[in-house]
């Protein structure tokens, strides 16, 4: 019966998933968006371009090149690219081919897309550019994200919250303040507020070149009809930031506060965007597909948000602080910073670009020599610590303990029903291991050891759990340990020593071990079919999948060695059972 339920776990993880010539007209217009290129820009607009005219204007006022294909843009090398483009030359295997590209280059510059409806709603999206500052910033969270709906206004450090009513408050957000985030379900042509409210394209008022940022699904396809990117530019938004295909939840850092609140200069809101990008990589995506509406060197603030102070390097230690951070989303820019790998931020966290797992505290890009640096934060001071290589105690340790968080945390969380996919496999081997005790009464005697070493594993899920939850970084979802996933634990482990102990060949006791760590096969087949299932819809179109869960190998690994674990467990269990048996029949 152990061997049955074994056959079942492939059925079980199914129900679980889911132009020539600058325009004379123009120039005065155009004047007063200029201004000396901070850094290399290349202007990017395909030969045949209905925007091309558009591209040659701002080429000729900037004295920048001016690129007929991507890979000529990308030889020059740049930190910007603005790429003018009609939406009319968009579509999922354009863009995705555009991704691509900038995926495969060494060095990736910062990107934005130069569009409108018409080439001159396109001119004033960059015109925009230059009166954007930052003083007020927002952020709606949609209720199907979060617990409940809610808008949170910023006026320097200063927070105010207020529930999110309906359309008629977002729309006086987007009139009112410089910066506001979306957080929430969408799509193409929507935000979905809260669960019978939607805020549509035709909703958006004439807005006043505010910067947009958001976490949804696919609000940055401004090539289908009705979309709810384009209309923002179209209505004067000055930049607008979102996904062309769905990101994976529980990947967005900053997402409660918005991640672009604290751009300036030295990281404008296209560095802080591949520095998202980069994150993305990280935890499921196998090319970004977040676009950048808007000039990509715009700057929310004048100043840096916090001072930095390079004291220098000893003993391949390069150490640095960051006086007076505020709290939300940090960018810190590290000149000469690119050639250290590893980072600690003291009493935060600790990233390697090399490292499997996504980090919801600090997020890493490299822009020429420099290294920008994404600060999840409380606020106060920042203590930065750079090196080459990580510490090999770091290596021997810090993968192993993202992976148990991954399996023993993440995974048994109550808000997103971890725990019931334990309970369910929990009833399912009771019912096998109280099948097979029926027709072997022999066998009861395997229960009590069973049982105790089921006691001990759910302790240690639940005491691992409760420990390691505040330190937790793989995911940045709300995590709710549930004491049900540990009782869950408890029983399979329970009922995995009982088939183990009552196995009479090597197939029944590797049965009572694969029971034993059945939720994390299971957890794995789920991600790895999610991130499956989704790649094969997108692929459709593209040719490519865009998912790839990169953590999905790790449950894998860890129910591979938890089968190890086990056996040896279970194995003592025996011996020590056996031999007070013997000692209690002797006495």
């Amino acid at each position: 019966m152990c061997r049955r339920f074994i056959l079942a776990l492939p059925l079980i993880a199914l129900l679980g998933s889911g132009v020539q010539g600058a325009g004379a007209t123009h120039a005065d217009r155009l004047s007063a968006a200029a201004s000396p290129p901070v850094a290399a820009t290349v202007v990017l607009a395909l030969p045949q371009s209905p925007y091309r005219t558009l591209a040659r204007e701002i080429a000729d006022l900037e004295s920048i090149p001016l690129a007929d294909s991507m890979e000529e843009a990308l030889a020059v090398g740049p930190t910007f690219l603005l790429w003018v483009v009609s939406p009319a030359e968009l579509s999922d295997a354009a863009v995705t081919s555009f991704s691509l590209a900038l995926e495969r280059t060494s060095s990736r510059p910062s990107t934005g897309l130069i569009t409108g409806s018409t080439m001159e709603l396109a001119r004033d999206l960059y015109q925009r550019a230059k009166g954007v500052h930052g003083d007020r910033a927002a952020a709606v969270l949609g209720a199907d994200a979060f617990t409940t709906g809610e808008i949170v206004e910023f006026v320097g450090e200063r927070r105010r919250s207020q529930p999110l009513s309906g359309t008629s408050a977002v729309s006086d957000l987007l009139k009112r303040f410089d910066y506001v985030h979306y957080a929430g379900h969408g799509g193409s042509g929507y935000w979905r507020l809260l669960d019978s409210v939607r805020i549509v394209a035709d909703d958006l008022p004439q807005l006043r070149g505010v910067v947009v940022s958001t976490t949804s699904c696919q609000t940055a396809r401004i090539w289908e009809p009705g979309s709810m990117a384009l209309r923002m530019v179209d209505a004067g938004a000055a930049a607008y930031s979102g996904f062309y295909y769905s990101p994976m939840a529980g990947f967005q850092i900053g997402e409660d506060a918005g991640p672009l609140r604290y751009a300036w200069p030295a990281v404008p809101i296209g560095h802080v965007v591949e520095a998202l990008n980069a994150g993305a990589r990280k935890g499921y995506a196998r090319f970004p597909f977040h676009l950048l509406l808007g000039d990509p060197r715009i700057a929310l603030g004048g100043a840096p948000p916090c001072r930095l102070l390079d004291r220098g390097e000893s003993a391949g230690v390069r150490t640095l602080s960051c006086s007076g951070a505020p709290s939300g989303l940090v960018p810190v820019r590290i000149p000469g910073g690119a050639r250290y790998a590893f980072v600690e931020i003291l009493g935060i966290t600790t990233a390697w670009d090399r490292e499997p797992f996504y980090n919801r505290r600090l997020q890493m890009a490299t822009i020429g020599e420099d290294r920008i640096l994404l600060v999840e934060h409380r606020g106060g001071d920042l203590q930065i610590l750079l090196r080459q290589r990580p510490p090999v105690i770091w290596l021997a340790t810090n993968p192993l303990a993202d992976a148990l968080d991954s399996l023993l945390v993440s995974m048994a969380d109550r808000r997103h029903g971890g725990d019931v996919i334990a309970l369910v496999l929990a009833v399912i081997a009771t019912a096998a291991a109280a099948r097979r005790v029926r027709r072997n009464r022999s066998e009861r005697v395997h229960i009590v050891p069973a049982a105790a070493v089921g006691v001990i594993a759910g302790a240690l899920h639940a005491s691992y759990a409760v420990a390691r939850q505040p330190y937790l970084v793989v995911i940045s979802k709300p995590i709710v340990f549930s004491p049900l996933a540990a009782v869950g634990t408890a029983v399979l482990v329970a009922c995995g020593a009982f088939c183990f102990l009552a196995a009479t060949s090597w197939r029944g006791r590797l049965s009572g071990t694969i029971i034993a760590t059945s939720v994390g096969w299971v957890g794995g087949i789920i991600a790895f079919a999610v991130a499956t299932i989704t790649s094969a819809a997108i692929s459709s179109r593209t040719g490519i999948g865009a998912w790839v869960y990169r953590a999905d190998v790790y449950p894998f690994i860890l129910s591979a060695l938890g089968c190890a674990g086990c056996a040896l467990a279970f194995s003592v269990a025996r011996r020590i059972f056996a031999r007070a048996s013997t000692e209690g029949r002797a006495a």
